[in-house]
């Protein structure tokens, strides 16, 4: 419900009546200023939330234009979030909203010229435009406001009263536009958040405590519009580290950068004829100064730089300046006192060198007349950069050049084995990456036409312009291997026939090469001969070979000889064991004796023959066992072994006969016993059975007792024997009598005797 408050106040002017009538209107209080026209009133705290204030108000059948606004109208009111202003309202002067906290936005018509005071203190203000119609920010706009942290000033503004925008500890960054000409003292001051300023060209003066205590600002733009930097400027602006004063500075006043400890660079300008009493005082971190002025600035009187080291501060000075800054007072104390515009020394580049070789001393006057000495001393062994220092380093900078050393490539001694000679343009790179000499100390290297005999000589690598050391080439020149027996072109007697070739000198081995049936195999022999059964796999007969051979020299191999076609026979009509079993003795009888495989045949019939007879023993395969022979196999014997293969039904004549030896007689206890608990002692234990043996002696074994039970038959019974221990665990062994002579023991193992001797 809308309420209205009439409120009459009395006083006595000029002996007449008059009085002050308020009204009240959706919780803002007015005073009437006119017939039509009246101001937002003193609202003693009472205003909050979000209050807009018309541009006309009613009271009753009256209707007023809101042309004013009280200056402590919203004094303490502390419940107020936002306010907006009516168009109505063309400036702001006064601390409207002291004791505000809780205020975050403020809505400002484009009306509006001036504001000045108008948020002072609000500390919760977040946000606001100020319109492009505002001209003037007078004294403490927005002092104290440490809750804004952006702020965009309008072209429209040219005037920064004094401490505008101090304290405002949240500001980060800010852009003085172009129209502002002037910023009056202490407008920044105490912005600590603040970390760059870019101030505008037309402004001519930097007012006294303009940034003081800034500590956060690392980056001013100063203009060369300004013609002086006020006291305590940049008092304790700790983040500076560099500062460019523009060529329009005359004057730097009293303590401008006093405590500006993160200041490492200052440049000041030919334009400056003063500088006042501890301008940088305090600012410990001054490595460099570098001023332009080509007459040393005065400071006898006023110790700009009182208390800092000048003796760790290079000063940098106009070229023809020099002499005047070393005699100059305070001046002269700087260390070292250096050109401005230096002349860089300039020296042709010096090409790589290779690692060892000599280096030429570099040049000590450079191309452009400059005198001074190389450091450190030249290194011929690694890539280093040299330093020139000017004799007159007044007016001359340093100069550098890297001298880049390539390492000599690395080349290890080599053994070449050669075909008839060998001509080295026949090697890639020959003339340009590599050469070959005579001897280590020949100065010129073999032409790519010159062939290479055996014999030994010297090559050296050539990367990056250097050459290596010279390493020791051994050179061997050989003759081709070629089959010389049998006649190339011709049939083999046998597939087992020796293949020979033409001994090669100093040859260490040959590799014999065989093509065939669709296949190629090798075969290394150490001697200058081999036969085909020798290879892996199987041998066709009737098939012509191409064979090859490469001599070989303590596991080099030179190149393959000419091919040479050798045929096997039409048929092989015998076979006989491998060599590798001939004259060896057999481990067991089922041991698998083998004869060369051949192709074609339907069986193969092994012949055994000791003591005048002889048994065989039929396969579809090359391989049988001696165990198998019918009628038994003679342990310990000496057996002739020979082959026929049957081909077309037909059994062929025999191979060549060798001999094998049988096992000697030896016999154990059958698996099945062993590790077993006998039932009773009526329990049959067996060995396995040994053709021909006449008797079998069974050993039980605890510790140190030992029994012995001979036996006609190949098992035993512990009942027919006395002196075992029931229970107990024994080692049996067997041992058999053959041809009346008692043979060693077999494997022994365990068994365990009943556990009652019933």
């Amino acid at each position: 419900m809308k309420k209205t408050l009439f409120l009459l106040l009395f006083t006595i002017v000029g002996g007449q009546l008059s009085f002050a009538q308020f009204f009240e209107t959706n919780g803002i209080r007015y005073l009437i200023k006119s017939g039509t026209t009246v101001a937002v009133a003193n609202q003693f705290g009472q205003a909050s939330g979000d209050v807009i204030i018309p541009e006309r108000v009613n009271n009753y059948a009256n209707s007023y234009n809101v042309i004013d606004i009280d200056p402590n109208a919203f004094w303490d009111c502390t419940n107020l979030t936002s306010v907006t202003f009516p168009k109505s309202v063309t400036n702001l002067w006064g601390s409207y909203f002291h004791n505000c906290p809780n205020l975050t936005t403020a809505t400002l018509p484009n009306t509006v010229t001036a504001i000045q005071g108008t948020f002072y203190n609000c500390t919760g203000l977040k946000s606001i435009t100020i319109p492009d119609s505002v001209k003037h920010i007078g004294i403490h706009t927005f002092q104290g406001c440490t809750s804004l942290t952006t702020l965009t000033i309008p072209n429209s503004v040219t005037h920064i009263g004094d401490e505008a925008f101090k304290g405002c500890t949240g500001l980060t960054s800010l852009t003085i536009p172009d129209s502002i000409t002037i910023i009056d003292q202490e407008a920044f001051s105490g912005c600590t958040g603040l970390k760059s300023v870019a101030i505008s060209n037309s402004v001519t003066r930097i007012e006294r405590l303009t940034f003081f205590g800034c500590t956060g600002l690392t980056s001013v733009t100063i203009p060369n519009s300004v013609t002086s930097i006020g006291p305590f400027a940049f008092f304790g602006c700790t983040g500076l580290t560099s500062l460019t004063i523009p060529n329009s500075t005359t004057k730097i006043d009293s303590e401008a950068f006093r405590d500006c400890a993160g200041l490492t660079l200052v440049t000041i300008p030919n334009s400056v004829t003063s500088i006042g009493n501890f301008a940088f005082f305090g600012c410990s971190s001054l490595k460099t100064v570098i001023c332009n002025a080509t007459k040393p600035i005065d400071i006898s009187s006023s110790p700009a730089f009182y208390g800092l080291n000048y003796a760790a501060i290079s000063l940098y000075v106009p070229s023809g300046s020099v002499t005047a800054y070393q005699a100059a007072p305070a001046w002269k104390d700087f260390a070292p006192i250096i050109c401005v515009n230096q002349t860089i020394p300039a020296f042709a580049q010096v090409a790589p060198v290779c690692s060892g070789a000599t280096m030429i001393a570099l040049p000590t006057i450079s191309n452009n007349n400059i005198t001074g000495t190389w450091l450190p001393a030249l290194n011929n062994l690694a890539t280093n950069t040299y330093t020139f220092i000017s004799t007159a380093r007044s007016c001359a900078s340093i100069a550098t050049m890297s001298i880049k050393v390539n390492t000599v490539p690395p080349l290890a001694p080599q053994s070449k084995l050669l075909n008839g000679g060998y001509q080295l343009s026949t090697v890639p790179g020959y003339g340009s990456s590599y050469k070959v000499y005579a001897s280590a100390e020949a100065t010129a290297a073999f032409p790519s036409t010159a062939f290479l005999t055996s014999g030994t000589y010297f090559a050296a690598q050539t990367q990056n312009g250097c050459e290596s050391i010279r390493s020791l080439l051994t050179v061997a020149v050989y003759s081709l291997a070629a089959v010389s027996s049998p006649a190339c072109g011709s049939t083999l007697n046998a597939i087992s026939a020796p293949i020979s070739v033409t001994a090669v000198a100093n040859a260490t081995n040959y590799l014999f090469e065989v093509t065939g049936n669709g296949a190629t195999r090798t075969y290394n022999s150490p001697t200058n001969s081999f036969n085909l059964t020798q290879l892996q796999g199987t041998i066709t007969y009737n098939t012509a070979y191409s064979i090859r051979v490469a001599a070989g020299f303590n596991g080099q191999y030179g190149d393959f000889g000419a091919a040479c076609t050798l045929t096997t026979p039409a048929f092989g009509k015998y076979t006989q064991v491998i060599s590798t079993t001939c004259g060896t003795t057999l481990p067991t009888m089922n041991t698998p004796i083998n004869c060369n495989q051949i192709a074609g045949v339907q069986a193969y019939r092994f012949e055994f023959t000791t003591g005048g007879v002889s048994r065989t023993l039929e396969s579809t395969t090359n391989s049988v066992q001696i165990g198998n022979l019918v009628g038994g196999t003679t342990f310990g014997a000496a057996y002739s072994v020979r082959v026929a293969v049957k081909v077309d039904g037909i059994w062929q004549d025999y191979g060549t006969a060798c001999t094998v030896t049988t096992p000697a007689p030896i016999t154990q206890v059958r698996n099945n016993s062993c590790g077993s608990t006998l039932a009773n002692k009526w329990t049959t234990v067996y060995c396995a059975a040994v053709t021909g043996a006449t008797s079998y002696r069974f050993e039980w074994k605890k510790g140190a007792s030992t029994l012995t039970f001979n036996s006609s038959t190949p098992n035993m019974q512990l009942g027919n024997f006395t002196g075992w221990a029931v229970n107990t665990n024994y080692s049996v062994r067997v041992a058999v009598q053959y041809g009346g002579i008692w043979q060693a023991y077999g494997t022994a193992c365990n068994i365990k005797s009943p556990a009652n001797a019933n």
